[in-house]
């Protein structure tokens, strides 16, 4: 009798056993398939992608954002688990992000500049997500130009342009009669006493950001032939171009605040947030006095060019969830959602960017100052010019050539000098 309950206790221990075992199978089947861990998932109604982007501007905003993603899971059954980080945390945040062994963003926003550092964990959207020329939907040739040299590295294409913006020249209007047709005619205009003929580029990587624009006009690039270019005769041009305005432009007048809506100011670099914001918070003024035009070319008869911003959705490579994350990001191209999404920016394919009648998340109207500035900035965007493709190129941007910027301007060092010392420093840093 006792070695039969003996017996009997074995079998039951056993069976405990093996039900464990599956039970531990089943919940790895179900790790591996849902929202957190890698693979697919099975069907869609099984997965949940981790999505990753910057913080929406306000309350209003998030609330949009957060439907827009819950009609796309009401249409494919996709669930998104979005995670929103404020842009200025952003970058590292992600970078930590994709080193955890769970919840690992599937899809992502990614900032134009460090494409080049990433494209090891990006999917390669070359084969299966743009259509070929002649077949019907999305197109390589749908974007603006520039918005897909953002999202190239080496030749191989790993993100989608979503959002853009440009650099336009706001003038006063007031104190501007007739836009000068080429650098020679800027620099020499006349200048009011008590006022700054151009506000300045700016510090930090938003003076390399702006310089691009006198760099790319002279003749320039910022990166040529596998090596740093942006001490090129070209280059040392359009850093002199910079020296002769300041050398019209007081700093006291250029630092006093708010300057360029206090009528201080003849000319002033912008871009579609700064546009938008500056009449916000000074609308009687800029109604009368605040007009937009294109950067004024080297020469006469010259191209406009200028810089380029903005952001890009990547997909994250080896997820198994890839195809997903591809309806996703397709989801939130539409019309109907990016212009929603995209906030003061334009929208990364041609024929949807467009200057808005109300503000996307408010829904007030546009005064017909904004729009006309607006609609520059969007003109602009036909010859805009992306940073280098480069890994490395946003210490370079932020560190080397901003400080040999400000160095230039702030205390009166040679051009050419700086920029070759920066190209050096540059030289050990980028890798081609």
């Amino acid at each position: 009798m006792r070695s039969t309950k003996i017996r009997f206790l074995a079998l039951v221990v056993m069976a405990v056993m093996m039900l464990s075992a599956c039970a531990g199978l089943l919940s790895a089947c179900n790790f591996f398939g849902g929202g957190d861990g890698d693979g697919d998932g099975g069907a869609d109604g099984d997965v949940t992608l981790n999505f990753m982007a910057y913080a929406p501007a306000n309350e209003q905003a998030k609330s949009i954002y957060i439907g827009i993603l819950e009609a796309f899971t009401a249409e494919t059954g996709i669930k998104v688990k979005p995670v929103f980080v404020p842009k200025d945390n952003y970058n590292t945040k992600l970078s930590q992000n994709l080193k955890t062994k769970n919840n690992k963003p599937d899809v992502f926003y990614l900032d134009q500049p460090i494409l080049a550092d990433y494209v090891a964990q990006c999917l390669s959207l070359d084969e299966g997500f743009f259509a070929a020329e002649g077949e019907e939907g999305l197109k390589k040739s749908d974007f603006f130009s520039a918005a897909m040299d953002t999202a190239v590295y080496n030749g191989k294409t790993y993100a989608v342009p979503f959002s853009l913006t440009s650099s336009v020249l706001l003038y006063n209007k007031t104190l501007v009669k007739d836009i000068p047709s080429n650098w020679n005619e800027w620099k020499n205009m006349s200048v009011p006493s008590e006022t700054a003929l151009f506000s300045g580029i700016g510090a930090g990587g938003y003076a390399s950001w702006y310089f691009q624009a006198f760099l790319k006009s002279a003749g320039g690039e910022m990166v040529k032939n596998n090596q740093p270019a942006f001490n090129s005769a070209e280059a040392v041009k359009a850093a002199q171009m910079v020296v002769d305005l300041y050398a019209k432009s007081p700093k006291a007048v250029r630092e006093t605040s708010n300057a360029f809506a206090q009528g201080k100011i003849m000319f002033q670099l912008a871009h579609s947030a700064d546009i938008v914001n500056l009449y916000a918070s000074n609308p009687t003024w800029c109604a009368e006095n605040m007009a937009a035009t294109l950067f004024i070319p080297e020469e006469d008869g010259g191209t406009s060019y200028s810089n380029i911003g903005g952001e890009n959705l990547a997909i994250r490579k080896g997820s198994g969830k890839e195809e997903q994350a591809k309806q996703l990001v397709k989801f939130l191209l539409r019309k109907e959602n990016i212009t929603k999404l995209i906030g003061t920016n334009f929208a990364a394919i041609k024929s949807i960017a467009q200057v808005p009648e109300n503000d996307p998340v408010t829904g007030v109207a546009y005064s017909a100052v904004v729009k006309a500035a607006l609609q520059v900035v969007l003109e602009q965007l036909n010859t805009a010019s992306a940073r280098p493709a480069v890994k490395g190129w946003a210490k370079v941007n932020d560190m080397y050539l901003a400080n040999a910027l400000a160095d230039i301007i702030e205390n009166g060092t040679d051009p050419k000098t700086a920029l070759d010392q920066a190209a050096q420093q540059a030289a050990g840093v980028l890798e081609f």
